[in-house]
């Protein structure tokens, strides 16, 4: 005669296992089920170090299109993609400089300096205006994502400080 469990124990160990599973997957934070990676980065700007509050590196999806047209024709493109983000929440933001420039072609951009643990640079680089996001809950907190497409994530393995500054040519 052959010997099978009774129907209860097999039920309480379905349901043991499944409470485990499931506390294990709660106790990961919305930035980690997501597949996001929490950061360490010293943010400054303009010198002056920002009290952070929160930071992490994200995947998101990004789309940009344009089109134009006139009475009788007409053409547009679009495309959409994955890039890492890093999103961090302050409680000042970041500075803005105005600096001279000759000519009439002045930009808005952010300068972004990557730099390591021995303070040196690992990369200086201009982002466009577009490349960041700002949102706010009024003067309390400011939250940006930054989008890292166009830097090297090799390089974001060694940086201890992100140094970002919102610049004005006038």
């Amino acid at each position: 005669m052959k010997k099978t469990l009774p129907f209860p124990l097999i039920q309480t160990v379905t349901i043991i296992v499944l409470v485990l599973i499931s506390a294990g997957m709660q106790a990961q934070s919305l930035v980690e089920q997501t597949g996001g990676v929490k950061t360490s980065f010293t943010i400054t700007s303009s010198g002056i170090e920002l009290p952070i509050t929160a930071q992490a590196m994200v995947k998101r999806g990004i789309s940009k299109y344009d089109y134009r047209s006139s009475f009788d024709s007409g053409y547009g493109y679009g495309y959409g993609m994955q890039t890492w983000r890093l999103e961090f929440t302050s409680t000042s933001g970041i500075s803005e400089k105005h600096i001279p420039k000759e000519g009439s072609k002045k930009r808005r951009y952010y300068q972004c300096k990557l730099y390591d643990t021995d303070d040196q640079c690992l990369l200086d680089t201009q982002l466009e205006l577009g490349d960041v996001i700002m949102v706010s809950n009024g003067d309390l907190l400011q939250t940006y994502s930054i989008n890292l497409n166009s830097i090297p994530i090799i390089l974001l393995e060694k940086t201890k400080e992100v140094q970002i500054d919102k610049v004005w040519e006038k």
